[in-house]
Formats: C-alpha cells, structure tokens, sequence
C-alpha cells in the first residue's frame, strides 16, 4: 500500500513498536551522545566498549531488514516511517517517550535497565501497530536468537506519524545469474537471516520473466556486477548480447517487480 501523493499521516498507538534504522540507536553512541548521532567510545544501549558491542558492525541496519522480512513473511503488517519533505538526516519521528524493549539480555537488564526517554528516529524505522505487538514478539525473539539481535522500541505515548508504505507481501528475491557473481549478492542476504528456496532463490532473467508470468511475486530482482563485454581498460563495450539481457530486464520491471543493479551492471542496464 503506497501513499503516492504526499504525506499519509496516521495516527500510531501507544505500545506500538519501532525498529530503527539509524546508526544513533542500531549503532552504538557513547552514553550521552546518541540523540547527537555521535560515535563514541561505548554503546550507550548496552553500556559496552564498541569492541565488544553486538552492534558496533557497518552492517548494523542490515539486520534490521532482516528482521522486517522475517516478520513480513510471519504475516506480521509493517509500516515503513519516511517524512515527506524532510532534510538530509533529518527525523522522520520526533521526540516521542520510548523504552527499550529488545534485546530483552539489555531492556531486562537489573543492575542498568533502560528508563523511559525522549527520542527520535531518522533513517526511515519501521513501525509495528500495538495491535500486532504481541504476535510479532515470539518472531522477533526468534530472529534474536537465530541470525542477530535487533533493538526494538516501544512507544510509550501516542504520536502522528507519515507512513510511506504499509507493507503487507512476503518479500521474495531473485537473485540473478548473468555474471556468475551473484555471490555477493547472497553473502549479504544471508547475514540479514534471508533462507536460499524461500526468501530468494539463484536464476536467470528468463526464469524470473517466466515466474512472474506464472504468478509468482517477485519482489526483487537483483543483479551483481555484469557486464556482457569488457574493453581491454575495462570500459564496457555493448553489443547486440545488451540488448537481449536489457529487454529482458525491463519485463521483470513492467510485470510488476523491483530491479537492482550493482556496480557494472548499472552500465549495461541503464
């Protein structure tokens, strides 16, 4: 559910859950510093030296997506948090009272628990309706356990917020194989907790075009550095091949799915 023609404001409960996506609050800050997007020496969640920080990692939003697949695909709704019209690095919820609520090994923590604070999030969070809080926490917890913990607020008033998307389909990839380095590709789905078979699978543009003919919803097709000729300097050299793979590409695109070129692929397809 797309909300195309400028902010789609809704009216979020109190309890609702938040998932950031910014480093301030899936990264680490140093006590003190994380409404100030400041990098510190410790985290400020989880009160540790960044070296021995679950979330000090570059990938610290990666799993957070993880964690909104595999909720998406335990049909668990999703509203996905962008303000319209906002700055670089500006907040997309503002300054509302949040609790910590996962990693419970922090939120539960007796001798330094998390208190009540305001906050706010940029980077696009996403946000789980009080409604559905209690049918999202054994799929959260699982997610915890099984590929990396995630922190999670809840709200503790009510608030407006401007919901881009609510996403309700089970995202589905299709990793193409043009180049024989899809490779890079699955490394990175599958430290976000993506399963090979059942959140993505490995095929050419034909079989994803015969897919989605068949009814299969491809969500994504994603296409790693592929060039169908290379110059001696490296430069790409198009021959009538490009074409092929191009027209092939767009159909993906025109049946209805997303289309994700890296690196020299961007050259051939664009």
């Amino acid at each position: 559910i797309n909300a195309e023609y400028g902010p789609s404001f809704h009216n979020i409960s109190s309890c609702s859950y938040i998932i950031p996506m910014d480093y301030r609050y899936q990264g680490c800050s140093a006590p003190g510093e994380e409404e100030l997007g400041i990098i510190g020496s410790a985290c400020d969640t989880c009160k540790q030296s960044t070296s021995r920080c679950q979330f000090n990692n570059p990938d610290f939003n990666l799993f957070a997506y993880g964690l909104v697949n595999h909720l998406l695909w335990s049909e668990i709704p999703i509203k996905w948090i962008i303000k319209t019209g906002k700055l670089h690095n500006g907040y997309d919820i503002e300054d509302i009272s949040t609790i910590l609520i996962y990693p419970e090994r922090l939120s539960q923590n007796s001798s330094d628990p998390d208190v009540p604070k305001n906050r706010s999030f940029a980077g696009g969070p996403f946000l789980i309706e009080t409604v559905f809080t209690g049918y999202a926490d054994p799929f959260i917890r699982e997610y915890e356990t099984t590929v990396s913990e995630v922190r999670v607020f809840r709200a503790l008033v009510a608030f407006i917020a401007d919901v881009r998307y609510t996403l309700l389909t089970r995202p589905y990839v299709a990793m193409l194989a043009s180049s024989g380095e899809q490779y890079i590709l699955e490394a990175t789905l599958l430290s976000a907790g993506f399963k090979r078979g059942l959140h993505y699978d490995e095929m050419t543009k034909k079989e994803a075009r015969d897919k989605l003919g068949n009814g299969t919803c491809i969500t994504m097709a994603m296409e790693p550095h592929f060039h169908s000729c290379l110059d001696q300097d490296g430069t790409a050299h198009f021959t009538d091949n490009s074409a092929a793979f191009v027209s092939a590409a767009r159909d993906v695109l025109n049946m209805g799915s997303n289309f994700y070129a890296m690196c020299g692929g961007v050259m051939t397809y664009e």
